[in-house]
């Protein structure tokens, strides 16, 4: 099955590439990575663009993270959709493990892996004090957890960009009220960085 990552970025070029790295280095690499520049002022999509393929960039005015994964699913090609926020990272297994669930279970619209939160390294011993980090492994329902096939994104509809936070969270709600069915993997998929400027993240993306 053909499989497309999407990662939406605004000014994220200090993690980009170790997001994009993390994804190429799996066990299982998709066929493509397109990263969603949402209006960036820094170098964001010269670093996505200097990897080459299976990375493509797509530029496009500021919208928000919403409209940039709304954008990145209107241009992948893939079976099967997964996402990776650019300041996070996925595990060596990630794409594999989610893959085989999908492939044995025709019936399944998506499958969600485990979460691992992380204090980002530049961050100083006081500053890991004041923003700390969830316990984990653990379930987590969000975009950088969940690989879906293109069905469900059809039938359901885009995420809504009204959502300053939680656009996630609204869609899997509406998902689960059309009836889509969901897997899930014990393995950790997705290790959610903690940083300077993103602690109210918990809210979901």
């Amino acid at each position: 099955m053909r499989v497309s990552v999407i990662t939406p970025v605004r000014d994220g070029e200090r993690y980009l590439a170790a997001a994009i790295e993390s994804v190429l280095a799996g066990s299982v690499v998709p066929d493509e990575l397109i990263v969603v520049d949402d209006g960036s002022t820094d170098g964001s999509a010269a670093v996505a663009a200097g990897f080459g393929a299976p990375v493509r960039v797509l530029r496009g005015p500021p919208a928000g993270i919403a409209a940039a994964a709304n954008r990145g699913v209107a241009a992948s090609s893939g079976e099967l959709v997964g996402f990776v926020d650019a300041d996070d990272l996925w595990t060596s297994t990630a794409l594999e493990c989610r893959v085989e669930v999908l492939a044995a279970s025709a019936a399944l619209d998506g499958v969600f892996g485990r979460v691992e939160c992380f204090h980002s390294p530049e961050l100083s011993d006081q500053e890991r004090r004041r923003v700390p980090i969830p316990p984990g492994p653990r379930p987590f329902r969000a975009k950088g957890t969940v690989l879906l096939r293109r069905s469900p994104l059809e039938r359901v509809g885009p995420f809504d960009g009204s959502f300053a936070v939680g656009d996630f969270i609204d869609w899997y709600a509406r998902a689960d009220e059309a009836g889509c069915r969901f897997g899930e993997v014990d393995e950790v998929v997705l290790r959610r960085r903690y940083h300077r400027v993103n602690h109210t993240r918990e809210a979901g993306s």
